[in-house]
């Protein structure tokens, strides 16, 4: 006989009970001739940004819903893809949909400037020829760039850590929870990170 405690327990059971995941990929290219700038923007995933010698700048997307709890709400990813807009030689995309997971492989060749704002997320930047600026509420940010591009480094974390390797000078400031960095490298290129919790990386090679 089930009583009325076991029942409660295998209805519990069952709410926490997920189904599969659900994917899908969308590739993008555009002509980076008219471009100067990018901005990234999301909620939650990754972006690794790598440079590229190309005159195209590619966006691989990988859209992940994942597991949802039994009588939560579906939802459907094959029509989502990003937003795309250009605006004063400015290229801004953008994928704002809740409860999904978005990982972008980001190819760009030397440009003014590169912007990512986002949620939570693991932001890689690997080489890239443009000054550099991060937003994140939570979540690590970490920078590979040629120390002959860089010049000024700005670093800073309300909760967590900051660090650079290779810098030509370098102060650190930190606080009970905080971090605050500058650093330089031989060029000209600017790198700012904020991350509300959670660290910056840079490695300067």
């Amino acid at each position: 006989m089930i009583t009325r405690k076991v029942a409660s327990l295998i209805f519990l059971m069952a709410l926490s009970i997920t189904v599969a995941v659900a994917e899908e990929t969308r590739y993008h290219e555009f002509d980076a001739a008219p471009i100067s700038s990018l901005r990234l923007n999301m909620r939650v995933g990754t972006i690794l940004v790598e440079h590229t010698n190309d005159d195209t700048i590619s966006v691989e997307l990988r859209i992940t819903k994942e597991g949802r709890r039994w009588f939560s709400r579906s939802v459907d990813t094959a029509t989502m893809d990003l937003e795309a807009s250009v605006r004063n030689s400015a290229l801004e995309l953008s994928f704002d949909h809740k409860g999904i997971k978005t990982d972008w492989v980001v190819k760009i060749p030397a440009l003014s400037k590169i912007e990512i704002n986002a949620g939570v997320a693991t932001i890689d930047v690997y080489m890239a020829n443009a000054d550099i600026d991060v937003d994140i509420g939570v979540g690590a940010v970490t920078f590979e760039l040629a120390k002959t591009l860089v010049g000024d480094i700005t670093l800073a974390a309300g909760v967590g850590d900051t660090s650079v390797t290779g810098a030509s000078s370098m102060t650190t400031q930190r606080a009970l929870v905080s971090s605050d960095l500058k650093a330089s490298g031989d060029g000209t290129r600017t790198v700012r990170a904020n991350i509300g919790v959670g660290s910056a990386e840079v490695d300067l090679i």
